[in-house]
């Protein structure tokens, strides 16, 4: 990394690799050797205010994960456009390296794009924290109807002497039509919602995270359709 008074650029590197192998069964997760994340990215700021950040995977063909530039008002009020995460399961939130298991929970990809392109307001007033969002909702494919994904992220932070614990609730609207959900292989006519809370605990000596997740919508073949998920994680 370098900075200099008006400007800061920070360089990270993460190299990830997957082991799949069983003593009895030849058919265990594939059995094989791979790579997990491969990224490279450069985050900064120019002249105090605006923010910037690049992520490439180089897993298979190189590919752009984040592309987004924003500018911080002040810690109560940040811009930011591109193409990043949407601020919705609290599982998204840490990268790939600082994750309790080295899978994200399975609902998390099911139910949403794990990137979208678009816009964010965020920011922090005390122990409140909120993330409002318009995107295209179709995921990093740069397409759109006209019509929008919506979603807002409100948390709740309460410090105790040795830690933390951090309540919060999402919710989502999605008016694309035909916008194909997460990794479950459905279709949404339309006007698809996604809603859930989460709480997250950090202190010295444990660590936590409990969230849950669901989505309503409308498919073109069977009608109504729902998706839930949930995840708990517990650490020391």
């Amino acid at each position: 990394s370098s900075s200099s008074a008006a400007s800061d650029v920070y360089k990270r590197q993460l190299l990830q690799s997957i082991g799949n192998f069983s003593f009895s069964e030849d058919e265990f997760n594939g059995n094989e050797f791979d790579l997990g994340a491969t990224r490279l990215s450069f985050k900064g700021t120019v002249d105090n205010n605006f923010l910037y950040k690049l992520q490439m995977d180089f897993r298979s063909v190189p590919s752009i994960k984040d592309a987004q530039v924003g500018y911080a008002y002040s810690d109560q009020f940040q811009l930011i456009a591109g193409a990043f995460k949407p601020y919705l399961s609290i599982d998204l939130d840490p990268n790939p390296g600082a994750t309790d298991f080295i899978n994200r929970a399975r609902h998390v990809g099911v139910m949403l794009n794990t990137r979208e392109i678009g816009l964010t307001a965020l920011g922090e007033a005390s122990n409140l924290n909120y993330r409002f969002g318009m995107y295209n909702g179709t995921g990093l494919s740069r397409s759109n109807d006209g019509k929008f994904l919506y979603t807002a992220r409100l948390g709740y932070s309460i410090p105790f002497k040795s830690g933390s614990l951090e309540i919060g609730f999402n919710g989502a609207v999605n008016q694309t039509e035909m916008e194909s959900v997460g990794k479950s292989g459905l279709i949404s006519t339309g006007d698809r919602t996604l809603y859930g809370f989460f709480t997250q605990f950090d202190s010295n000596i444990l660590f936590g995270t409990v969230e849950f997740l669901q989505t309503a919508f409308d498919t073109p073949a069977s009608g109504e359709e729902t998706i839930t998920g949930f995840f708990g994680t517990l650490g020391v």
